[in-house]
């Protein structure tokens, strides 16, 4: 896979939005908090008004939502929210003295029509891995306003023509296939959306 890191991740995005001047900022995060989530709220800010949407905030609020520290509370069973999703289906969240371990609360990409269950439960996937699949998410939506794009045939069928895998976590389901571009970073399919991004 291409993207290994929440960094990797921002840099592609950043390239793609034409913008691979900005930095990646080293970690700065407090204690307690995800791995990463300072760096994605630094760029994002960099990026600023007219990246690829109209807000300030391209990478937070474009699909899912990241939220800023000085906005997430803890709830009185000592998780924290940090990521929504769009129509509010889940959200993911985090224990300050556990901050590497992932829950969620709500539905879930790998378990429709099934009851919801109460509460919060552990996902098999790290905070940072959590903060990957947003940035990719939120970068490419942004950019399907900016960028030409080709839509598939199928929605779960990776093109011909994009043959090196970006980034996937089993965590989405077996068969989800992730992301995946060409040899010259010209195009970027985004599995389960049925589109590509064409540069």
């Amino acid at each position: 896979m291409l993207v290994k890191s929440i960094e990797d991740a921002l840099r592609l995005v950043l390239t793609w939005a034409g913008r691979a001047d900005l930095p990646v900022p080293p970690r700065l995060d407090p204690p307690g908090l995800p791995s990463g989530l300072a760096s994605v709220v630094s760029v994002s800010d960099a990026l600023g008004v007219g990246a690829f949407t109209p807000n300030a905030s391209p990478l937070l609020t474009t699909q899912d939502r990241i939220l800023r520290p000085d906005v997430m509370r803890t709830d009185k069973d000592g998780y924290t929210t940090f990521i929504v999703e769009n129509q509010g289906a889940f959200s993911l969240g985090f224990r300050s003295d556990d901050p590497d371990r992932l829950f969620l609360s709500g539905d879930w990409y790998t378990v429709p029509d099934c009851p919801v269950p109460t509460g919060w439960r552990s996902l098999p996937m790290l905070p940072e891995e959590a903060l990957i699949l947003t940035v990719l998410t939120n970068g490419f939506m942004g950019l399907t306003g900016r960028l030409k794009t080709r839509d598939e045939p199928d929605f779960d069928s990776v093109p011909a023509d994009c043959g090196i895998q970006v980034w996937r976590h089993d965590a989405m389901g077996a068969l989800w296939p992730g992301f995946w571009t060409d040899a010259d970073r010209s195009r970027l399919y985004y599995g389960g959306m049925g589109m590509t991004l064409l540069l």
